[in-house]
């Protein structure tokens, strides 16, 4: 027969599990869907990692937030190549209004001005997705954990089981191939 745990330990857990969804789900979910280019996957892929990070951390008496982390989007990319795996087919990353990003409404902006700068945001969001599309699926992850969602170098390493020292060689390798990529597209 099983040993109970005490109601007040479960809610604990309970509660820190919430904390560290509310913290981390709409980062992952960006993630999840500029790898996917479909936001009902990319929710479906979220709601798995967050399944599996349960169902380790559950019995755990204590969830280090930086491990979780870690863990979360190891298991978010893990998750992400499985599935690619298994559709087999290339992904093509693209604007998606649905997803709603980390906004500064410190200020306050005119209509006119809200337009231009959606539409300004459109342009470049394309931009960076058909450049996007000319790097393998380890290079995007990269790139999209820096630069979208910062994240250290440190943290990157842990994610993808590489030094820091192998992250910031390859992220100086992207970043030149995607400069010479945008002046050939003349974006630049």
């Amino acid at each position: 027969m099983k040993n109970k745990v005490p109601e007040s330990e479960n809610e604990s857990k309970n509660k820190i599990i919430k904390e560290i969804y509310e913290k981390y789900a709409n980062d992952i979910l960006i993630y999840l869907y500029r790898c996917t280019n479909n936001y009902h996957l990319a929710c479906d892929l979220l709601q798995d990692t967050f399944l599996n990070f349960i169902r380790i951390f559950s019995d755990k008496e204590l969830i280090e937030e930086s491990k979780a982390k870690i863990y979360l989007f190891q298991t978010a990319k893990n998750l992400f190549i499985n599935n690619y795996r298994k559709i087999k087919k290339q992904v093509i990353l693209s604007y998606n209004d649905e997803i709603e990003t980390k906004q500064n409404t410190s200020t306050q902006i005119n209509p006119e001005e809200q337009v231009l700068n959606i539409e300004d945001q459109k342009i470049k969001e394309k931009m960076l997705n058909e450049l996007l599309e000319h790097l393998d699926q380890e290079e995007k992850t990269i790139i999209i954990l820096r630069y979208n969602l910062d994240l250290k170098l440190e943290e990157i390493a842990e994610i993808m089981n590489k030094s820091i020292s192998s992250i910031s060689r390859r992220i100086q390798k992207i970043q030149k191939k995607l400069l010479k990529i945008a002046q050939n597209k003349k974006f630049l």
